[in-house]
């Protein structure tokens, strides 16, 4: 017996606090093996803060939000419950519906690894939903570890839905996000064809706990896309970034690397999301202007988080291997020249004097000597004047490029 409890009348005893644990494992011990048995246990108060995120998550006549969302404690979790400790009980609590139909809650159970292709076993756990009080509660029972807990919503004139989409004529019918300050699953069907329905998945809603209490779902960039290449959830590459998070914007982020993660600026206009620059590392880098001329160009870079820029050198146009000028302000060009190479701004521009007259040097580009790409040259015998994008520009007698080619002289981009 647990310390703290009288199994034959149920009240406590003035010896000290006793855990939820504590009173299940009693109630196992009542039971005298594990195993599945609906019974009504009493009724729960539900938190504020729960029937707040819940809510908000599956607001009514509108589809359900997918993700995480940031201003809950609500993640994506499965609709199929894993029980992770043998002897663990597991307790339903209603919370709400707003069906027409007086909807039946079943549950079945299977083993991991063992998806049933056909119609299960059902348990009814609640008989009737219409009208039921919010904090109804009951036991489903005991289970051992590997054992998965799914549901199903039953109304008369329509099919049987399971949490399993592949039982259901036409897909997804419950979703499901796990609490992670209450420590239990808030789970939500709906009872009626898909192609009829409003997709908010709250038809029937009700939570799902188990004692002791189940460790929260991973989170990764599959399960939970919204936060993908944050520093808790780290992506591969920005490319991967970009895919599954289609809103990501040009920043920082955060990726996995051999011996764990790194932060990375990731350009997502580009190729679907193109590395510009890693913290801690040099490389080699390729990417494409903004402006008008949309020229590939190359650079040798690295990231300073801290600080908040990337540093750059060796820029220069990807085929040619030119040397890149700044883009001077002029009428039709709205990007600073960071901007255009895909950054959030300008930190500080390089400035290395590049042209054949007297005190000017290569700057160490030896291909396409003397010319390079800009937008501003006065008598320059190619693209001679003023231009409101990269333009290939020379003969240069006496100019400046942003950067020379052994980092000597470097441009820094801002990236945040």
């Amino acid at each position: 017996m647990v310390a703290g409890l009288a199994l034959a009348t149920g009240t406590l005893l003035a010896c000290g606090e006793v855990t939820e644990a504590e009173t299940a494992l009693v109630r196992q011990e009542a039971v005298g093996e594990v195993q599945a048995a609906v019974t009504s246990v009493s009724p729960e108060t539900l938190s504020a803060d729960l029937l707040g995120d819940s809510a908000r998550v599956f607001p009514e006549g509108q589809p359900v939000v997918n993700g995480d969302v940031d201003f809950n404690d609500l993640v994506d979790t499965a609709t199929s419950m894993l029980v992770h400790k043998d002897a663990s009980e597991v307790f339903v609590t209603f919370m709400s519906s707003t069906a027409l139909n007086n909807n039946t809650l079943a549950f079945f159970t299977y083993q991991a690894g063992n998806t049933p292709t056909t119609a299960p076993a059902l348990t009814t756990v609640f008989s009737g939903t219409s009208g039921l009080g919010r904090g109804t509660r009951v036991s489903l029972g005991f289970f051992n570890a590997n054992t998965r807990i799914g549901f199903a919503i039953l109304s008369s004139g329509n099919p049987t839905y399971y949490s399993v989409p592949g039982l259901n004529p036409d897909g997804v019918h419950f979703k499901a996000k796990y609490h992670k300050a209450e420590k239990r699953r808030v789970i939500g069907a709906e009872d009626i064809a898909l192609a009829s329905s409003d997709k908010d998945y709250n038809d029937v809603l009700f939570s799902v706990k188990v004692v002791p209490d189940e460790p929260p779902p991973p989170v990764t960039c599959t399960t939970s896309p919204a936060v993908c290449g944050d520093e808790e959830v780290p992506g591969d590459s920005c490319t991967h970034i970009k895919t599954v998070r289609p809103s990501a914007a040009d920043d920082m982020y955060w990726v996995k690397t051999t011996s764990g993660k790194t932060r990375v600026y990731c350009d997502m206009q580009f190729n679907g999301g193109t590395e510009l620059c890693r913290e801690g590392v040099v490389g080699d880098y390729q990417g494409k202007t903004r402006d008008a001329s949309r020229i590939s160009y190359k650079m040798r870079s690295t990231l300073r988080p801290v600080e908040g820029y990337c540093e750059m050198w060796a820029i220069r146009q990807a085929f040619g291997e030119a040397p890149m000028d700044r883009l001077y302000a002029t009428t039709g060009l709205s990007l600073d020249t960071c901007q255009a190479l895909g950054f959030k701004g300008i930190s500080q521009l390089g400035s290395c004097a590049y042209g054949a007259s007297s005190g000017y040097t290569n700057c160490g580009f030896t291909a396409d000597l003397y010319y390079r790409w800009g937008n501003k040259c006065a008598g320059c015998t190619l693209n001679d004047g003023t231009y409101s994008s990269y333009v290939r520009q020379g003969y240069m007698s006496s100019s400046h490029v942003l950067s020379d080619m052994s980092g000597n002289v470097r441009t820094r981009c801002k990236t945040k």
